[in-house]
């Protein structure tokens, strides 16, 4: 710019002494030989300046040149740093030889060459203050105080192939009297890609009936199995060998609606036929899931199950059951408040040899509340009759508390009174638990 301003001032200066030279006298020799030494002089100093421009201009590109090949890097984040030093530690491990299990263990696209292994156990302390040493309670203890292993249960799961999973649970136990049993508990194979929102399993699975049963010994809110799942269904639940389908019913109002349907053989002994088994059991369940509030969840099932009970020809068992859970979660102190109220009733009709039929029902509720992060209180109210006689009654009550120690480890204490009615009457009875469940290893999520 100043290279343009300096030459348009010339310029000026050369027309104003024309203009000038127009009306003053003709200049000498002298005078043009001056202003021609004075143009020269100035072309030389406008060259001068341009070179320095230039110069300057060259300097300030190679600076801004140096300075963005020496601009200093961000530091790497953690997970930067974390992967690079993975890979590093790839590259410092030794290639290994194929070994002689690798040909056991390469099982194909799909599946795991390793299951996934847990192992849980489940100790006890128990203590029964039984008055009239009743025999005839269907969760009768031998012996008034004592310690007890009550289960250890080893899961394998893995997939099978990218259509199946296979799940397998085995399941030790120590008896009152210190003796040890292991049995399979579960083991089937669950079939994930079936068309139209169809599931299906095959082997031994515990039985989808009501909201207690198919949960395991370690996942129930209490010590004990509430009164009526122990007299209907069995101390430990229902859990039988067959078959299994699962559907995810559409509907226009887009809930979770779920419907299954069992077929196991008819081996329970507290309804049906025990060891005399010759027949199906056929158990239907079917539940709704919503969420009432972005707080609140609510769970309704109904259940159906049937099937021959070995009480000579003909004789049946019909079990008809309702279950009704609601959870209160608020969205942000979930970890320190919630309430969980479950409901469930069981109604019974099973034939007797003699051609008739005995009904009876029970029924448990329960709440149990989060009152901080580790620490959970609950009580439970229990009502039973017994599938076989309508007249024997327990009517028992149950308070606890539940410590947390982590994800996978926490204690409890529970204490209960059962009152016995009808034939067992005066045969009441207080028992009081010590409980610590722990567990190793990646043992699924049960269903909510």
């Amino acid at each position: 710019m100043r290279q343009y301003a300096l030459a348009a001032a010339i310029v000026l200066c050369c027309l104003a002494g024309r203009a000038a030279a127009d009306q003053s006298p003709p200049a000498s020799q002298e005078d043009f030989a001056a202003m021609r030494a004075e143009m020269t002089a100035l072309r030389q100093q406008m060259q001068e300046q341009q070179k320095h421009y230039e110069s300057q201009i060259s300097e300030l590109r190679q600076k801004v040149e140096d300075l963005s090949r020496t601009a200093v890097k961000p530091a790497p984040t953690l997970e930067e740093e974390m992967a690079a030093a993975v890979e590093k530690a790839k590259g410092d491990l030794p290639k290994a030889e194929p070994g002689l299990m690798s040909m056991f263990l390469n099982k194909g696209a799909g599946q795991s060459s390793v299951p996934d292994i847990s192992v849980l156990g489940d100790f006890l302390g128990h203590y029964v203050a039984d008055h009239h040493n009743a025999p005839n309670l269907a969760q009768q203890e031998d012996g008034k105080r004592h310690f007890q292993f009550r289960e250890m249960e080893v899961a394998f799961s893995a997939p099978v192939d990218t259509h199946s999973k296979a799940d397998l649970i085995l399941t030790g136990g120590e008896d009152a009297k210190g003796q040890w049993n292991m049995d399979l508990e579960e083991g089937y194979l669950t079939l994930t890609t079936l068309p139209y929102d169809l599931q299906a399993r095959f082997g031994k699975f515990r039985t989808v009936f009501g909201k207690d049963n198919p949960v395991h010994t370690h996942a129930m809110a209490w010590v004990d199995r509430p009164d009526v799942i122990a007299n209907y269904l069995g101390p430990d639940g229902m859990a039988e060998t067959g078959a299994e389908v699962s559907w995810l019913v559409p509907n226009p109002w887009k809930k979770y609606i779920e419907w299954t349907a069992d077929f196991q053989n008819n081996g329970n002994p507290e309804s049906f036929a025990g060891t005399r088994q010759d027949d199906v059991m056929f158990t239907n369940h079917v539940k709704y899931f919503d969420n009432l509030t972005p707080a609140t969840a609510m769970e309704l099932g109904g259940s159906v199950a049937t099937g021959a009970n070995g009480n000579g020809s003909g004789g049946r068992t019909t079990l008809e059951g309702v279950d009704l859970t609601l959870k209160w979660k608020p969205v942000r102190e979930g970890l320190y408040k919630a309430l969980t109220w479950q409901s469930e009733a069981i109604v019974s009709q099973k034939d007797q040899p003699g051609g008739t039929t005995v009904n009876s029902w029970g029924a448990y509720s329960s709440l149990e509340y989060r009152f901080a992060l580790q620490w959970r209180a609950f009580v439970r109210l229990d009502y039973s009759e017994f599938p076989d006689d309508a007249n024997s009654k327990q009517l028992g009550g149950a308070v606890g508390l539940t410590y947390d120690m982590s994800e996978y480890c926490y204690w409890r204490l529970e204490y209960k009174h059962t009152n016995a009615q009808g034939p067992l009457a005066g045969q009441d009875r207080d028992e009081l638990w010590m409980q610590l469940n722990f567990g190793i290893g990646p043992h699924q999520a049960h269903k909510y």
